[in-house]
C-alpha cells in the first residue's frame, strides 16, 4: 500500500470526522437548546430534576420551554392480554362443550319470591336455549325432559301464588329445591348426567360454521350514563366493527393510552389515578376493574410504584380524560367525557370533548 494512498485515507477520515462532529453538535442543539450562561450539564440536571418531581404520583414533567411532557409510548390498537393467531374455524356443533346437568340446573333457583313468568323466562335464557340438542331438535327426548322440568315448576308456582304464611313459603321453597335437584332421564330411562351447552360470546357466525376466538380486548369504552356516572364496557376483537359506529357518544381507551380517571365520592370529584391503560377486566360478579402503569418507570410490576400494582374499581367513575401527545411525548391536549377537573375548574361533556393545551 503506497504512502500517498495512506495519506488520502487519513485526510478523508479527518474531514469525515469533522463533519460528523459538526452534525452531532447541531443535533445536540436541537435536542438540548443552548441557554446563555448554562452548560449542557446544567441543562440536563434541570431536566432531570423536573422529571423526578412527583415521580411516583404523576407521569408528567415540564420541558425547558414550559410545555407539559410525558415519556412517549406507542398506543397500540392490538388486542390487550391475548396471544396472536388464537382464532380458529370450527363447526357449529364443535363449539359446544359438555357440562354436568346438575351444574346447569343450579343456574336458576326458583323460590316463593319468584313469579311463574319470571322463572319461565330465566330458565329459558340460562338453561333451555343454551343446550345444543334444543337448538338442533326441540322434539328430542332430552330437550323435552328439560322442558318438562321447566313446565312442572311453572305449574307449582302458579298454583302457589297465594301462599302467605312463613311455613307455607318455606315448604314451597323446599319443594322447588327438591324438584330442581331431581335427575333427568333419557328415552331409555338412564340418568342424563352431561349435555352439550353452546358457548357464549366466543364465536362469530360464518358460512358453514363459526370463527371462534378467545376474549381479546381491543379497547375500554366509556359512555355517559348519568351526570355522576360513566358506563364502561369491553370492546373485543369480534366487536371491532363497533369502533366506527356512533363516534362522539363515547370514548375508546386503547392499550398504552394515557388517561385520568375521576370518581364522584362524598359529593365531590376526585382524581382517582393517572397512567397508561394496561388492563381492564370484568369479573364473575360483573365488577369492573382496571390497572394503569406509570410511564416514568419500567412497565414490569416489580419496578412500578406500589399504588400502580393493584386493580382499581371503576364503579363510581364519573369522568375520564385521554391525553393526546406527539411522538416526543409533548402533551398537545386531552379528550374528555363526563365530569373531569382542569386545575380547580370542572369540565362536563355528555358527548366527547377536546381541549388543546
Amino acid at each position: 500500500m503506497s504512502k500517498s494512498y495512506l495519506q488520502s485515507i487519513s485526510t478523508n477520515f479527518e474531514k469525515n470526522y469533522e463533519l460528523t462532529e459538526l452534525n452531532a453538535k447541531e443535533n445536540f442543539k436541537k435536542i438540548i437548546p443552548l441557554i446563555e450562561g448554562a452548560s449542557p450539564n446544567n441543562i440536563i440536571a434541570h431536566i432531570r430534576e423536573s422529571y423526578m418531581q412527583e415521580i411516583e404520583e404523576s407521569p408528567f414533567y415540564k420541558a425547558l420551554d414550559g410545555t407539559l411532557k410525558t415519556p412517549a409510548f406507542w398506543v397500540s390498537k392490538k388486542p390487550i392480554g391475548t396471544k396472536a393467531h388464537n382464532e380458529t374455524i370450527q363447526s357449529a356443533k364443535n363449539l359446544a362443550y359438555h357440562v354436568p346437568v346438575s351444574a346447569l340446573l343450579e343456574k336458576v333457583k326458583p323460590s316463593h319470591k319468584m313469579s311463574a313468568d319470571e322463572f319461565y323466562k330465566l330458565y329459558n335464557k340460562e338453561i333451555y336455549e343454551k343446550i345444543q340438542v334444543v337448538q338442533d331438535n326441540p322434539n328430542d327426548y332430552t330437550a323435552k325432559a328439560f322442558a318438562q322440568k321447566r313446565d312442572t315448576v311453572v305449574n307449582i308456582l302458579n298454583s302457589s301464588a297465594f301462599v302467605s304464611t312463613k311455613d307455607e313459603k318455606a315448604e314451597l321453597d323446599k319443594q322447588l329445591r327438591n324438584l330442581m335437584s331431581q335427575p333427568l332421564h333419557d328415552v331409555n330411562g338412564n340418568e342424563i348426567r352431561r349435555v352439550k351447552r353452546v358457548g357464549e360470546k366466543v364465536s362469530i357466525p360464518i358460512r358453514k360454521g363459526y370463527a371462534g376466538n378467545a376474549p381479546s380486548m381491543l379497547a375500554m369504552r366509556c359512555k355517559v350514563e348519568s351526570e355522576n356516572r360513566l358506563f364502561t364496557e369491553r370492546i373485543d376483537f369480534k366487536d371491532k366493527t363497533l369502533l366506527e359506529k356512533n363516534v362522539g357518544t363515547f370514548i375508546d381507551i386503547f392499550n398504552n393510552d394515557l388517561v385520568d380517571i375521576y370518581t364522584f365520592e362524598k359529593k365531590q370529584i376526585i382524581l382517582k389515578l393517572t397512567g397508561l391503560l394496561r388492563t381492564f377486566v370484568i369479573d364473575a360478579k360483573e365488577n369492573k376493574m382496571l390497572k394503569v402503569k406509570n410511564p416514568k418507570f419500567p412497565i414490569r410490576e416489580d419496578a412500578q410504584p406500589k399504588q400502580y400494582n393493584s386493580y382499581v374499581a371503576v364503579k363510581k367513575m364519573c369522568g375520564i380524560k385521554k391525553y393526546k401527545t406527539d411522538a416526543t411525548g409533548k402533551v398537545l391536549g386531552f379528550y374528555y367525557l363526563g365530569r373531569v377537573l382542569e386545575g380547580k375548574n370542572e369540565l362536563f361533556a355528555k358527548v366527547l370533548g377536546y381541549k388543546a393545551l
